[in-house]
């Protein structure tokens, strides 16, 4: 009977292990965002979970020593109760006394380490993942709790390993890093797409956008063979006819040849040319000065270049 009684503490213990077990990976992939707008609007709850989570080195230690306790009494417990309850079946079976106890020692570790397994990890870890704000919701409390209570232990602990951490120049943190860098976002995009829960329109848009840091001028450069351009003599109705046939509304003015740019005409100045003159007034009275960039010029600063010449 006392084995009975055993083994029922025990099956308690693995729970409270997978207990542990869910809310440590509940709190690893709840989605931040979601429970701080949960905690502005009044939600008590997820006010709990922000406080567990701005913590978060300190209630993964308390898991931790949480789950090391608890496989440690199942142990002592679960398999030494398990192994007394079959030893006597086996000597029924024939075995001897010496030969029932060592089966019956492998029988006992062997369940109790697949139960423990199956009930106190794998399940409660699968739940978490796929419901993480709900079981962080039941069990935030109790966690923060223990956690409390089991501070100084887990001080300690954290102290030792911290150091050993800065030993290897390694620096600790208490929260997990809530920021995403652009590599990390853009896998995330595609992803998404390839999942479907993003159309590839936006997956494209936002995939553009986050690699344009990457480029550079080169990269989005119009061949020169591929280019309009007027000769700096040429008429204001020149350029009126050039930008009517290809729609765009700035050209290069070239001097001698195509290699020798001397500016940039855009057709709103042209347009300020009374009509009368725009047979007899060239390109090259109402053109700005061109601005010359490196080929290797990011983007983002060959922007903020065009934006001050006002191109």
């Amino acid at each position: 009977m006392t084995e009975l009684w055993l083994v029922l503490l025990s099956m308690s213990l693995i729970a409270i292990c997978g207990a542990f077990v869910a809310v440590e990976f509940a709190l690893l992939t709840v989605n931040r965002t979601m429970v701080e707008k949960k905690a502005q609007s009044g939600d008590k709850v997820a006010s709990g979970i922000l406080l567990a989570l701005k913590s978060l080195s300190t209630q993964l230690s308390g898991v931790q020593l949480g789950i090391t306790i608890t496989n440690l009494l199942v142990g002592f417990l679960a398999e030494p109760a398990i192994a007394r309850l079959i030893a006597p079946q086996l000597t029924l079976l024939g075995c001897n006394e010496v030969t029932a106890r060592g089966i019956a020692v492998v029988i006992g570790i062997t369940l109790a380490t697949m139960v423990t397994m199956i009930y106190g990890e794998l399940v409660p870890k699968y739940i978490a993942i796929i419901k993480p704000m709900e079981v962080a919701r039941r069990l935030q409390a109790p966690m923060r709790v223990f956690t409390y209570l089991a501070l100084p232990l887990i001080k300690v602990l954290n102290g030792a390993a911290n150091f050993i951490l800065r030993s290897r120049g390694v620096q600790p943190q208490e929260e997990l890093a809530v920021a995403r860098s652009a590599d990390e976002l853009l896998s995330l995009v595609r992803r998404s797409a390839d999942k479907g829960t993003l159309a590839q329109s936006t997956a494209q848009m936002l995939e553009r956008s986050l690699t344009f840091r990457e480029l550079t001028a080169v990269d989005v450069m119009t061949p020169r063979v591929h280019m309009h351009m007027l000769s700096e003599d040429a008429s204001i109705n020149d350029l009126l006819k050039l930008s009517s046939k290809t729609g765009h509304s700035r050209f290069p003015v070239y001097a001698k040849s195509h290699d020798d740019v001397v500016g940039i005409v855009r057709i709103k100045y042209a347009l300020r040319v009374p009509i009368a003159k725009r047979s007899s007034a060239t390109v090259k009275e109402i053109m700005a000065e061109a601005n010359f960039v490196p080929s290797t010029i990011e983007l983002s600063s060959l922007i903020e270049v065009l934006r001050e010449k006002n191109r």
